[in-house]
């Protein structure tokens, strides 16, 4: 799939003013969840 790329390249292009990182991580068994690793580990410049 063209719309997933690895860490190494997502870390070089965090600056990049063209990309835009969706951070949507879930589990759709913990509500929880998503706020808990957003607090511990947002992704820099995602929405």
């Amino acid at each position: 799939m063209k719309n997933f790329v690895s860490t190494k390249w997502l870390q070089d292009h965090l600056e990049d003013e063209n990309i835009v990182i969706v951070d949507c991580r879930g589990d759709l068994l913990k509500d929880s969840y998503g706020e808990e690793v957003y607090k511990k580990g947002h992704i820099k410049n995602a929405v």
